[in-house]
C-alpha cells in the first residue's frame, strides 16, 4: 500500500512539474511571438520610426534573452538540488534504519547471551517461564501495535482525504492561473492592437500636421498678398478721390471762366474796360489756377501742357477768343477721358475686389478645414491620453496579477513541501510499525524454535559453539555499527546543520558502542563456556510444525519441571530476567539473513526421539 501510494504521489509530482514546465515554455513562446510580431510591424514602418524605439526594442530583446538564460539556469539548479536532496535523504534514512537494526540486534544478542549463561548455571524452567512471560508481553505489544497501525491507517486515510482536497484546491488554483494567463495574453494582444492603431493614427497625425504646416505657410502668403492688395486698393482709392476732386474743381473753375468769357465776349464791344477788368480778374484767377495746377503737376503731367496753353490763351485773350473755345473743348475731352479712366479704374478695382473676395472665401474654407483638422488632432490627442492612461492601468493590473501569481506559487511551494513532509512522516511511521510487527512475529517464531531446541538433552559443547558464534556476531555487528557511525559523521559534515538532538543521539550511540565494546571484552575474558541457541540457522515453522511444536513444548516443559524440582536445589536458581515487562518488551528481534527451507515434520520427530 505505502509503495503504491509513494509511486502515485511521485507520478503526480512529476506530472505537476511537467505541467509547470510546459506552462513556462508556453508563456515564453507566446512572449517571443508577440515581440517578434511587434518587431515585424516596426520593421515595416522603420523609415518613419525614431531611433529611440529601436534602442528600446533592442533593450527589451536583451532583457528577454537574459531572463530566458536565468530561467534555464535556475531550472537546472533546482533539478540538481532536488536530486541531491532526495539522494542524501534516502542515504540518511537507510543509515538510520541500519543503525536502529544494529542496536536492536545488539540488545537482543546481549540479552540472549545472558539468558543462555543463566540457563547453563541454573534451572531451565525459570528461563522457560521468563520466555513465556516475554511471549505474553510480546503478544500484548503486538496487539497494541496493531491498534496503533489501525489508528495510523485512519490518520493516513484522513491525510489522503486532506491531500485530495488540497489537490482539488491545487487544480482550482491552476485553473484560475490558466484563466489569468489567458486574460493576460488577451490583454497583451489588445495592447498590441491598440499600440498598432496608435502608431497608425500617429502616422496619420504626422501627415496631417505636415499638410497643416504647408497650408499655414500658404495661408500666410495669401494673407500677405491680401494685405498688399488692400493697401494698394486703399492707396488707389485715395489717389482717385483726390484726382476726381481736383478735376471737379478745375472743371468748375473752367466752366465759370468760360461763362464769364462768353459774357465778356458778348459784351466785349460795349464794355472794353469791363472786359479789361474782368481779364485782370481772370488773370488773377488764372494765376490761382496756375498755382493749383502747379500743385497737381506731380500727379498728372498731361494737364501741364493744357494749363500752359490756357495761360498762353489767357495772356492773349484779346486776340484769340477762339483759342479759349478750343481750350474749353480740350478741357471737356480731358474731363470725359478722366471720367472714362476713373470708370475703368473702378471696374478694375471691382474686379480685384471680387477676385480678392473669392480668394478670401477660399482661404476661409481652407481655414475652416484647418480648424476641423485641428479639432480632429485635439480629439486624437485626448484619445491618446485616455488610451495611455488605460494602458498604464492595464500595466499596473498586469503587475498586480504577476505579484499575486508569484505569491500563489510561493504558497503552492510551501504547501507541497508541507504535504511531502507529512506524507513522508506518515509513511515512515507506517513502515516502522509494520517492521516492528514483522519483527515481533519473527521473534515469536524464534522463541518457539528455542523452546523446541531447549527441551532435548543439553550438550555443553553445542552451547559453547553457539556462544562463540554469538560473540562473533556481536563483534561483526559492532564493526557494522562503527561503519554506520563513520557514515553518519560524514553526512553530518556535509549537512552542517544537524540539531542538538541528533548530536546527543550520536554521542549516546558512541558511548553505547564503547560500553558494549568494554562489556564484550570483559565477557570474552571472564565468560564461562555456556550453551546458546543459534538464531540465524533455524528454519521458519509451518502451520503443522507449529502445532506439533506447541504439543511437544508443553510435554517437555512438564517433564523438565518435575526433574528439576527433584534434582537441583533452589540455591542454584537465579532470576535471569529480573527486569520489568517494559524492559523485556524492549527485546525486539532484528531482521536476519534469509533462512533455509524448513525440515520435514518426520525429521523433527526423529530428532526429538533421539
Amino acid at each position: 500500500m505505502m509503495v503504491e501510494a509513494q509511486a502515485d504521489w511521485k507520478s503526480r509530482l512529476e506530472d505537476t512539474q511537467h505541467r509547470y514546465e510546459q506552462m513556462g515554455d508556453w508563456r515564453v513562446n507566446k512572449l517571443q511571438e508577440y515581440y517578434e510580431q511587434q518587431l515585424k510591424r516596426k520593421r515595416h514602418c522603420a523609415d518613419n520610426d525614431s531611433e529611440e524605439e529601436n534602442t528600446t526594442m533592442q533593450d527589451i530583446d536583451a532583457e528577454v534573452a537574459c531572463l530566458q538564460e536565468k530561467l534555464l539556469v535556475s531550472d537546472e539548479l533546482l533539478k540538481a538540488s532536488q536530486k541531491e536532496c532526495s539522494e542524501l535523504s534516502s542515504k540518511y534514512s537507510k543509515l538510520m534504519f541500519e543503525l536502529a537494526q544494529c542496536k536492536l540486534s545488539l540488545k537482543n544478542s546481549e540479552k540472549l547471551k545472558e539468558a543462555a549463561q543463566a540457563a547453563c548455571e541454573g534451572d531451565r524452567s525459570v528461563l522457560i517461564k521468563e520466555l513465556e512471560s516475554q511471549l505474553a508481553a510480546m503478544r500484548e505489544e503486538l496487539c497494541k501495535k496493531q491498534d496503533k497501525i489501525q489508528e495510523l491507517d485512519g490518520i493516513l486515510e484522513d491525510a489522503q482525504v486532506d491531500c485530495r482536497q488540497l489537490e482539488d484546491d491545487l487544480k482550482a488554483t491552476e485553473k484560475e492561473r490558466d484563466d489569468l494567463d489567458l486574460k493576460l495574453v488577451e490583454k497583451e494582444s489588445d495592447l498590441g492592437h491598440s499600440l498598432d492603431a496608435l502608431s497608425d493614427k500617429q502616422r496619420i497625425l504626422d501627415k496631417q500636421l505636415l499638410s497643416l504646416d504647408e497650408k499655414d505657410e500658404h495661408i500666410e502668403i495669401l494673407e500677405k498678398k491680401l494685405k498688399e492688395l488692400h493697401e494698394k486698393y486703399d492707396s488707389d482709392m485715395k489717389t482717385m478721390t483726390t484726382k476726381t476732386e481736383e478735376l471737379e474743381e478745375r472743371l468748375k473753375t473752367s466752366l465759370m471762366d468760360n461763362k464769364l468769357l462768353k459774357s465778356e465776349e458778348e459784351n466785349n464791344t460795349e464794355n472794353v474796360h469791363t472786359l479789361q477788368s474782368e481779364v485782370r480778374e481772370l488773370k488773377n484767377k488764372l494765376k490761382e489756377s496756375e498755382e493749383k495746377l502747379l500743385q497737381a503737376e506731380a500727379m498728372e503731367q498731361t494737364h501741364q501742357k493744357e494749363i500752359e496753353n490756357l495761360n498762353h490763351i489767357n495772356n492773349e485773350l484779346e486776340d484769340k477768343l477762339s483759342a479759349l473755345e478750343k481750350a474749353e473743348k480740350t478741357a471737356i475731352k480731358e474731363m470725359i477721358s478722366a471720367q472714362n479712366c476713373a470708370e475703368e479704374h473702378r471696374k478694375l478695382l471691382e474686379e480685384n475686389t471680387l477676385t480678392s473676395q473669392k480668394e478670401i472665401s477660399k482661404l476661409k474654407t481652407q481655414l475652416q478645414s484647418c480648424m476641423d483638422n485641428a479639432e480632429f488632432v485635439r480629439l486624437l490627442k485626448e484619445e491618446l491620453e485616455g488610451k495611455s492612461f488605460k494602458f498604464e492601468q492595464l500595466e499596473n493590473e498586469n503587475e498586480c496579477l504577476k505579484k499575486s501569481l508569484e505569491v500563489k506559487e510561493v504558497e503552492m511551494v510551501h504547501f507541497k513541501e508541507n504535504r511531502d513532509s507529512l506524507l513522508k512522516a506518515y509513511e515512515n511511521m507506517l513502515k516502522k510499525e509494520k517492521e516492528d510487527t514483522e519483527r515481533y512475529k519473527r521473534e515469536v517464531q524464534r522463541y518457539q524454535q528455542m523452546f523446541l531446541k531447549n527441551t532435548p538433552t543439553p550438550n555443553k559443547s553445542e552451547y559453547e559453539m553457539k556462544i562463540r558464534k554469538l560473540n562473533e556476531d556481536l563483534e561483526k555487528k559492532n564493526q557494522e555499527l562503527k561503519g554506520c557511525y563513520v557514515k553518519l559523521v560524514k553526512l553530518g559534515e556535509k549537512y552542517k546543520c544537524g540539531n542538538q538532538h541528533e548530536v546527543q543521539s550520536n554521542e549516546s550511540q558512541s558511548t553505547a558502542l564503547s560500553d558494549s565494546k568494554d562489556v564484550n571484552r570483559q565477557r570474552t575474558r571472564t565468560r564461562t563456556r555456556t550453551k546458546a541457541v543459534d538464531e540465524n540457522t533455524q528454519p521458519p515453522l509451518t502451520s503443522s510444525e507449529k502445532k506439533y511444536a506447541s504439543r511437544t513444548q508443553s510435554n517437555s516443559v512438564g517433564r523438565k519441571q518435575g526433574c528439576n524440582e527433584k534434582t537441583k536445589s533452589r540455591s542454584r536458581r537465579k532470576n535471569l530476567f529480573s527486569c520489568n515487562l517494559d524492559e523485556s518488551s524492549e527485546i525486539t528481534p532484528v531482521e536476519t539473513e534469509e533462512i533455509p527451507p524448513s525440515m520435514s515434520p518426520t525429521r523433527i520427530l526423529r530428532s526429538h526421539r533421539r
